[in-house]
């Protein structure tokens, strides 16, 4: 029996009258034996998707690392995309050796999509079979849906709903708009119900650049345009999706990305109002969800810091005032004292007493209250010291 590899057969050609041809050596040919299967290609794995985990993207990008052959060598792989986890692909070659990467076609929306691939060397000999997934994908309708169009002026653009709206006001499907400067955008899913003010179905939907915006509180600044967003007062029953695009050098120096809120401008109250914001610095957008349309705009507060170095502090206001406040406390409890001590026929002893100094509010009388706790047991101190004393004396 042949052993795996390489083998060579040498020959020559003779007659019926023993007439040879061919020197020893010089005919031959050379064949290998090769029963034993290449390896799995190794490290297989997406390079545009994640595992289990929801795509918009319905093209799967797959990389490897090639499977080996020690004997005939790698000759290349069978592929095949299904939503079975066990498939094994057929013994067709559809990617040749030194290829290591493969793109799915379009896939259905699903979430049980696998790739198979299975290596096959120059012998013939197929390997077992590599799987990788499920795949999430979910596609959602196109941007610009064809129903909605778009009319514009110089400042501003009217989207005509009139298509994806019933009479009631409800959407028959996910619809989104993009401002012609491609600066904002608006999501409504299907099934939201939309009405104006007057009651009718929102059917018409107006984005207006502001040049001259109303002005945020002090400290506040407006990153780009600030829009008006209008469709007669509608209001929603499910919120929407408003979406702002920003261009970064408009930050001031200093400010985080992770600061820009997105503000709606209540024109009763007359001030812009901060929304719960989401900020993707990666896209350059702010996002938030809102119920009616308003005027909206990006703001980001700026604080000015002071340089540590330099800062000088600043006496407090009552500074002056609270010092001569506790000057004057202090006078009037020796007063006090003297006072008490005069009355008293015979020297008694005294209580010293250290009173400390507080900036707290006074009281009426000008005293703080543990002032005049104080002088309460001085003086029943006093008082009984007198009574002890005019006793020994009667005694």
């Amino acid at each position: 029996m042949l052993t795996e590899g390489s083998h060579i057969i040498y020959f020559k050609v003779s007659d019926d009258a023993a007439n040879v041809e061919g020197e020893e050596g010089e005919w031959n040919w050379q064949f290998y034996k090769d029963t034993i299967v290449s390896t799995d290609p190794t490290s297989v794995n997406s390079t545009s998707h994640s595992v289990g985990i929801w795509s918009s993207d319905n093209t799967i990008d797959i990389a490897w690392e090639d499977a080996t052959d020690a004997t005939s060598g790698l000759d290349g792989y069978s592929i095949l995309w299904d939503t079975d986890n066990t498939t094994i692909p057929d013994q067709t070659m559809d990617i040749e050796e030194g290829v290591q990467a493969a793109t799915s076609p379009a896939l259905a929306d699903g979430n049980s999509h696998y790739v198979h691939i299975r290596s096959v060397d120059n012998a013939g000999n197929w390997q077992s079979t590599v799987h990788l997934g499920p795949f999430y994908i979910y596609t959602p309708l196109p941007t610009k849906p064809p129903t909605v169009t778009v009319t514009t002026t110089d400042d501003s653009s009217v989207f005509d709903l009139s298509e994806v709206v019933t009479t009631e006001g409800e959407f028959n499907q996910d619809v989104e708009i993009t401002s012609t400067d491609d600066r904002v955008n608006i999501t409504i899913f299907e099934d939201t119900i939309g009405i104006t003010g007057t009651g009718e179905p929102v059917t018409e939907i107006t984005i207006t650049g502001l040049e001259s915006p109303p002005t945020p509180v002090e400290g506040a600044h407006i990153i780009g345009l600030a829009y008006d967003i209008e469709a007669g007062d509608a209001t929603f029953d499910e919120p929407i999706t408003i979406t702002f695009t920003y261009d970064p050098t408009d930050i001031p120096e200093g400010v985080s990305e992770e600061d820009l809120i997105l503000a709606r401008y209540d024109e009763d109250a007359g001030v812009w109002v901060e929304l719960i914001t989401t900020v993707d610095p990666e896209t350059n957008t702010v996002s938030a969800q809102i119920t009616h349309l308003s005027k909206y705009a990006i703001l980001v507060t700026v604080i000015v810091l002071v340089d540590e170095e330099h800062e000088i502090p600043i006496p407090t206001i009552y500074e002056e005032e609270e010092e001569l406040v506790a000057e004057e406390e202090e006078v009037v409890i020796e007063e006090e004292k003297l006072t008490v001590l005069e009355e008293e026929e015979e020297p008694v002893p005294t209580l010293e007493t250290t009173i400390p100094v507080t900036k707290e509010e006074e009281p009426s009388g000008g005293l703080v209250w543990w002032v005049w706790l104080l002088i309460g047991i001085v003086v029943v101190a006093l008082l009984f010291g007198a009574i002890w004393i005019y006793r020994v004396r009667t005694d």
